[in-house]
């Protein structure tokens, strides 16, 4: 019996106690959350995760808590926006109030207020990365959480949003317990990125800096008397989760202080998933097209409907739509349904083209299956950073207002993408990412560092990197020197 404990107790004592809190969470942020919080479930630690919008496809052993008035708030705020086939910017400012206080219900959520009032124990936090983690990172100093993780749904501002963890901007190297871990030379930034990068850094920082200081603090404070503040609750982030992959997202590496996350979507190609009306449609088709706006687009403008209708009746292909919305007199070739397998979909053999929002995880979906991309971004504005990547590395192509554009515009894009160039392109980007994609034990190699007391952040650089000495002295000092020089030689006596 004696022995029989002695094997139980390493396991007891390995296991994890862990908090996912995502205050609002759209559906790229759930697929992000959701991968980490199975793969701790499956290795036998106990998740606890808090969000709106649960997913599905959480392990049943997850105790799963939906903060219910989020949902409501933010969800109200994505129908009167997002969904508004007449959105324009002042109503996105008229409601951007709205989603600035969600940190008010959050905290006075009654699961969240049941964790204060019993001082819950856990070993380590994992928050979404949006304006709302020092919401979370709030609460994790309330409840005194030891390891805190953040994980980013969408690098959109990258590298600039990183900084806001300690990250240097630019290529770093990370001393842990002796080793020196350095990033790869080959890929450090010129000076003119280096350039662009600070300022765009410091411009974001400071914007959100005024948010978080005067609109989402002051919904904290009453809960959190004690809160440290933005900068400092920030600081005790221990890693970062990155859904990204270097070669699209960004070309600067950051240690082992980032997790680089895109690869774990690649997933098996699953033909039972798909319906037998479904795949009677395709098996039968030269190719599909795929077109899906995500999940939060419920409909479209008249003239993008007719648009869309008038390319895909001039196709050869048959195209498979994913929508929620009517649209009247489809041509034969298209077939509509109100969900369907997406990771499967892009995964089959005869697909030619996916038509999307260019919302994260169905850019990372596609990468993984090297899926060409036509992207027509809808409203948030990591959707247009994404088209411009796909189409700068001709991965695809996009069209940046479907209002504004053609049916022969939309069907001569499609053509070209499920071409040779831009499809080769894809399916190289599609092996890269299966070869250095982070496995389920490096991922629960680095939780366990952050988790047993030890931080992989901030990583380090030279100094004068770090403080930008080579970017702002070096041009001084070379406008003065060659001042100096101008004046010695016009100091000297002409020679007769």
């Amino acid at each position: 019996m004696q022995f029989v404990l002695f094997l139980i107790l390493p396991l007891t004592v390995s296991s994890w106690d862990v908090l996912f809190v995502n205050v609002f969470a759209g559906g790229s942020h759930q697929t992000v959350g959701a991968y980490t919080a199975n793969v701790l479930a499956d290795h036998g630690h106990s998740v606890t995760y808090v969000s709106t919008n649960l997913p599905k496809y959480l392990r049943t052993q997850i105790k799963k808590v939906t903060l219910t008035e989020n949902e409501r708030i933010g969800n109200n705020f994505l129908n009167n926006v997002v969904d508004d086939p007449d959105f324009s910017l002042g109503k996105a400012l008229s409601n951007i109030k709205i989603m600035l206080g969600l940190c008010g219900p959050f905290f006075e959520d009654p699961f969240v207020q049941h964790l204060m009032t019993t001082n819950a124990k856990f070993d380590a936090m994992i928050s979404l990365g949006a304006l709302y983690d020092s919401c979370s990172f709030a609460l994790a100093h309330k409840l005194k959480i030891p390891g805190r993780i953040v994980q980013f749904p969408a690098p959109s501002t990258f590298p600039a949003q990183i900084a806001s963890y300690g990250l240097p901007i630019y290529h770093s190297s990370v001393n842990h317990d002796g080793v020196t871990y350095q990033d790869n030379e080959d890929v450090k930034a010129s000076p003119l990125l280096r350039v662009k990068n600070l300022l765009k850094s410091c411009g974001i920082m400071v914007f959100e800096d005024l948010i978080q200081r005067f609109m989402i603090g002051p919904d904290i404070y009453p809960h959190v008397p004690d809160y440290p503040g933005y900068t400092a609750v920030f600081k005790e982030v221990g890693l970062v989760l990155m859904h990204y992959h270097p070669l699209v997202d960004s070309p600067v590496p950051f240690g082992p202080g980032v997790v680089a996350l895109a690869g774990t979507l690649c997933t098996e190609y699953e033909p039972e998933k798909l319906g037998e009306e479904l795949r009677e449609f395709i098996d039968t088709s030269e190719g599909f097209v795929y077109i899906s706006f995500g999940s939060h687009i419920h409909t479209l403008l008249d003239i993008e409907k007719e648009i869309l209708i008038g390319a895909f009746a001039k196709m050869s292909f048959k195209v498979v739509w994913k929508m929620k919305f009517e649209v009247p007199n489809l041509p034969a070739n298209v077939k509509t349904f109100k969900w369907l397998p997406q990771t499967t979909l892009l995964r089959h053999p005869k697909l030619r083209a996916f038509i999307t929002h260019g919302g994260y995880a169905s850019k990372v979906e596609a990468m993984c299956a090297g899926a060409p991309m036509l992207v027509m971004p809808r409203v948030a504005f990591d959707q247009y950073l994404n088209a411009d990547q796909i189409y700068k590395r001709q991965l695809g192509d996009k069209i940046v207002s479907l209002r504004d554009s053609s049916s022969d515009e939309v069907f001569g894009k499609v053509v070209n993408i499920s071409g040779p160039t831009i499809t080769g392109n894809s399916k190289a980007l599609q092996r890269q990412l299966l070869l250095t994609r982070t496995t389920d034990e490096q991922l629960l190699g680095n939780l366990d560092i952050v988790i047993s007391g030890k931080k992989l952040l901030p990583g380090h650089q030279p100094f004068y990197e770090y403080f930008y000495l080579d970017i702002i002295l070096i041009p001084v000092v070379t406008i003065y020197l060659i001042k100096y020089l101008v004046r010695k030689i016009r100091s000297l006596p002409l020679m007769s």
